[in-house]
């Protein structure tokens, strides 16, 4: 053993000297940017397919603070270094985020504070009125129930019989309210795996999803709503916490684990909850199983007494975020059956899905923002490789499905707080598992360093999830649409009655005045009142019961308002309003409702091929779906009613107004000679008989109504016109009629009579309650297992890699090398894990990519005297970062670049007797470093701890520069570097970020000093000696 390690080394040291050879000028820059010293760039981001520059710049008197919730003034630096060292409770955010082009620096998006925030309204908002008050309520609670949460979510979750209601749900409102008051500002950035989108997170806990280059037809709708997102990620929704509520553990554990939680104490109640994961109640449960008796253990049930006062508390500010797809399988793995027929059956039944787009109306699929119709988001489809977004804040930790679909959320119980430290969350290829590891230097007394999270259901369903990911974001895209198509047209036919409504406000008055009628608050009564006095004129010219009623009409019909010409522009101007209306009804409701009855027939049909066996989890209920099909149905029934009560509303209102003016003519002409132009007018103006009989039809017949009479409905949405018409539309654009009276009858299609925005309601509340079905079985596959450091660390990184299989040909994957043969060391991926220990040393450990592995591999690196580890950060290319995946079923990814990027500070006495400090960036390959087997210390069933090491030279590996690397060196790896930036040691100094993206080979410094500098270089490409560096020192664009 000791001959073949003899052979490694001088293998290692023959090809370091080799590029040693080659590293005189390393890495070529690209770019150089100076900013001002107190700008500071607290995120920032490369793209992984193009060559773009993410940058988040704010203030150096401020910072978030995590525990207030609010920014707060930042201490100074000279007199306090806890922001140096990474304690404290706050963090840096951005006050302006800018995209540009790293070699032109064009700037291609550019956003404010005022834009980073995901609340559109704001309390300092000038036009913040009552009704836009009324409006962002509502979208708070379609936004909560949409995403598993909210008061509206637990009144449909609970039994149908029984309401819970209490001190926290009836404070809901006024917990709404307070959202207004989010603050504002980026603490994260983060790309999309093909690079096209970039997910920004906020203060707030909100994420910002923006296109790279928007469209420049969508600027002005853009600027119109409050921000250029093209997708909100709103902060998860508050929860009521009770007894009914879901706070289960992953795994309960042995009963030995059980007796010991009863016999805690305060303080091991919180070792306790490390070892068994208390979840948060954004983790919802579906209307079946709520209702069935959920019991729980008391660590569970003191976890809710002591939340129970921040029931409605926000997540606070996005600390970590990681976007990924999954990969195909390597080239080198051995697939098992089970697979296999999974794969073939996707091939044979993705042929089937989203054909929709073959036969829907082009509107259906209209992808315009600023048109005015259907804007279906269309960024993924079902036939797109999954891909999870996976958001850190400062207490919870969550999944998105392809970036909307919230699948999963948990509390990652770690503290964070300080400069430079957030979470690092690390997926692995397959998407099955989640490293999650705390960025703040560990203490020697931490309890946990990192949590390894493993769900099986992410890899086996994970066409499933591909599929119910799209159709999710697809129908609550649809609602959306179909809702804000209601308000458009409410406020289209409210704007087109206007006019008609004034006229015959004045006629009631008159009406009155005269004792033809009491004075009444009731519409309905008021305008019962009108057409009996039209009736009666048209009847018999006067009448015959009242001389008042006559000289009230005859004072209404020759008021100045009714002037023919003035009159007949308000009738065009009507006509027209109404007819745009009905245009609004075909464009921005008709579309979406035809594809949303279109994709819930296809999900039912779905949920209904799924038959697992009683040991799978349905991930949706097929009598839910048919519940959603059934209410998407009764949703276009009940919009085809409301076409026709507009077509006839507009051939009432044509005949009535037609017969007004010619009535209003007649009146003028009372008295005149027989020659006069006023009788010549009246007889132009004359209506056909036609027109007379349908007036006085209507007038004489019941109103026309989508709701039944009772004396439980409130009519104050009618309007005056609208009644007097006989055709009271506002009642399909109403709620008038109670979700709980409508939703029974999703499942009776016969009959039913309920109005757009009830059959609207109804649908989503179906809708709410069946996506949050995948959400328990994301809960119950969930596995948790904590890893502790035993020896105390500074600096710490993470990163996945494909492993290799048994197949002979393995390229572009993991094979890691052991310093003696092991058996079973194959795992389909790895997760790597760097940690700088005593500055001077490095131990990278390789996880396998188990779903609880039992072993780890070890290796130690060692730095040359003098020097110390700032900064860690991988050079990693996982192969599947393009523009444009192939979306083949057998498509096959290898790895590309792979390498590890270190800061480093070196220390240099100087002759007065200071030091000198020089930071520089290195890095170099570590597959061919030689690791270790090493097992696990099992500290309980899911919590295990790697042991401490000896750290000594002599069994490290050494670094060192091509400068300083000689060939006597054995056992020796040398690193690519260049010079970054030089200081002194007595300055308190922000330690300089780095930013590696292999995909396009390039790397960002952000250094501190006189100015910040931001320093971008091509790391595959070394710099020649005659020729400096093309791009000079350049002052930042604001």
């Amino acid at each position: 053993m000791i001959e073949e390690r003899q052979e490694e080394s001088s293998e290692m040291a023959e090809k370091s000297l080799e590029a040693a050879e080659q590293s005189a000028g390393n890495f070529t820059p690209i770019q150089t940017r100076k900013l001002r010293r107190t700008t500071l760039i607290p995120c920032w981001s490369l793209c992984p397919s193009m060559d773009l520059v993410a940058l988040g710049t704010g203030s150096s008197a401020y910072k978030f603070d995590l525990v207030e919730g609010s920014p707060s003034r930042r201490k100074s630096n000279n007199n306090d270094r806890s922001d140096i060292d990474g304690s404290g409770s706050s963090v840096d955010f951005a006050e302006s985020i800018a995209i540009h082009r790293i070699v032109s620096w064009q700037r291609l998006l550019s956003l404010t504070i005022e834009q980073l925030t995901s609340s559109k309204f704001n309390d300092d908002d000038d036009n913040f009125e009552s009704s836009d008050s009324i409006i962002f309520r509502e979208n708070k609670e379609w936004e909560y129930a949409e995403d598993g949460g909210g008061p509206l979510f637990q009144r449909l979750v609970s039994n149908e019989d029984e309401m819970v209601f209490d001190d926290t749900t009836n404070n809901a409102n006024d917990n709404i309210e307070s959202s207004l008051q989010s603050a504002k500002g980026a603490t994260f950035i983060c790309w999309s795996p093909d690079g096209r989108c970039v997910a920004i997170g906020l203060v707030d806990g909100g994420v910002l999803i923006h296109d790279v280059e928007p469209e420049a037809s969508d600027d002005d709708a853009a600027e119109a709503s409050g921000h250029h997102a093209l997708h909100i990620i709103h902060p998860p929704p508050p929860q009521h916490r009770s007894s009914e509520n879901l706070i289960s553990s992953i795994e309960q554990g042995k009963e030995s684990d059980k007796d010991e939680q009863r016999s805690v104490t305060s303080e091991e109640t919180v070792s306790i909850r490390n070892k068994t994961v208390a979840f948060s109640p954004r983790v919802t449960r579906s209307m079946a199983s709520r209702r069935e008796d959920t019991k729980l253990s008391s660590v569970q049930q003191q976890s809710i007494d002591e939340d129970n006062e921040n029931t409605f508390q926000p997540s606070f500010a996005v600390v970590g975020m990681s976007w990924n797809r999954v990969s195909p399988p390597h080239s080198s793995w051995s697939l098992e059956k089970e697979e296999w027929e999974t794969k073939e059956s996707w091939a044979q039944s993705s042929q089937l899905i989203d054909r929709g787009r073959w036969f829907l109306p082009a509107d259906c699929y209209n992808m315009s923002i600023s048109s005015g119709k259907a804007r279906v988001d269309g960024s993924f489809s079902p036939l797109a490789h999954l891909n999870v977004l996976c958001v850190a804040t400062s207490r919870d930790l969550h999944w998105y499905l392809q970036g909307r679909y919230r699948i999963g959320s948990i509390p990652h119980g770690f503290d964070i707080g300080g400069h430079n430290t957030g979470i690092d969350l690390v997926c692995s290829p397959d998407l099955t598992n989640l490293l999650v590891i705390s960025k703040q230097p560990q203490m020697p007394k931490g309890s946990r360093d990192a949590t390894l999270y493993t769900t099986p259901l992410l890899g086996e369903r994970r066409f499933d999830m591909q599929i119910y990911s799209a159709l999710y974001r697809s129908i609550f895209s649809r609602l959306r649409d179909i809702r804000e198509g209601i308000r458009s047209s409410t406020d289209s036919w409210r704007s087109a009655l206007r006019p008609l409504d004034t006229k015959f406000q004045g006629l009631f008055k008159l009406l009155c005045n005269y004792n033809v009628a009491q004075p009444n608050d009731s519409v309905v009564d008021c305008a019962a009142a009108i057409r009996l006095e039209l009736l009666r004129c048209i009847l018999s010219g006067k009448s015959s019961v009242s001389g008042d009623a006559s000289n009230a009409l005859d004072q209404f019909f020759t008021r100045p308002q009714m002037h023919d010409q003035l009159f007949q522009r308000e009738i065009k101007s009507i006509e027209a309003s109404v007819a745009s209306m009905e245009a609004k009804l075909h464009s921005k409701i008709l579309a979406p409702i035809k594809g949303l009855v279109y994709e819930t027939d296809e999900l039912y049909g779905i949920a209904r091929s799924r038959n697992f066996d009683a040991s799978s989890s349905i991930l949706i209920d097929p009598e839910e779906a048919l519940r959603l099909y059934t209410s998407a149905r009764i949703l276009f029934l009940a919009f085809e009613r409301c076409l026709t009560h507009v077509v006839e509303a507009r051939g009432r209102l044509h005949d009535l107004l037609a017969w007004i003016r010619g009535t209003a003519s007649q009146v003028r002409a009372r008295g005149t000679a027989m020659d006069s132009i006023q009788r010549q007018n009246a007889r132009n103006r004359r209506v056909p008989d036609g027109v007379i009989r349908r007036v006085s039809n209507f007038l004489s017949s019941p109103m026309v109504s989508a709701l039944k009479q009772s004396d439980e409905v409130v009519f104050e949405h009618r309007h005056l016109a609208e009644c007097v018409l006989g055709v009271p539309l506002s009642d399909f654009f109403s709620d008038c009629v109670s979700t709980e009276k409508v939703a029974p009858l999703a499942s009776k299609m016969p009959g039913v009579r309920c109005t757009l925005k009830s059959a609207l309601q109804t649908s989503f509340q179906i809708c709410a309650v069946l996506f949050d079905k995948p959400r328990d079985a994301f809960t119950e596959t969930l596995y948790r297992l904590d890893i502790h450091f035993e020896t105390p660390h500074s600096t710490i990184a993470a990163h996945s890699r494909i492993g290799a299989g048994t197949c002979a040909d393995k390229s572009g994957a993991f094979e890691p090398k052991t310093i003696q043969p092991y058996d079973n060391l194959f795992a389909r991926h790895w997760m790597i894990i760097v940690r700088s220990v005593k500055d001077t040393f490095i131990e990278v450990i390789a996880i396998p990519g188990n779903s609880r592995p039992e072993f780890y591999l070890q290796a130690w690196l060692a730095l040359p005297d003098n020097y110390a580890v700032r900064n860690i950060q991988f050079y990693g290319d996982s192969g599947n970062s393009s523009l444009s995946p192939n979306l083949d079923i057998d498509a096959v990814t290898n790895e590309g670049r792979q390498s590890l990027g270190l800061i480093v500070e070196r220390k240099e006495d100087l002759p007065d007797g200071s030091k000198e400090l020089h930071e520089e960036l290195w890095l170099f390959n570590y597959d061919e470093i030689s690791f270790k087997k090493c097992d696990f210390k099992l500290e309980s069933d899911k919590a295990v701890s790697i042991a401490a090491a000896d750290f000594s030279r002599d069994q490290c590996i050494r670094l060192q520069t091509a400068i300083a690397v000689t060939e006597d060196d054995a056992n020796v790896l040398v690193t690519k570097s260049r010079h970054i930036c030089t200081h002194q040691s007595f300055m308190v100094q922000e330690r300089s970020k780095l930013n590696l993206c292999a995909s396009r080979g390039i790397a960002g410094v952000l250094s501190f000093g006189a100015s910040t500098s931001l320093d971008i270089f091509d790391l595959e490409e070394d710099e020649e000696e005659e020729s400096g560096s093309e791009s000079g020192d350049e002052s930042f664009e604001d």
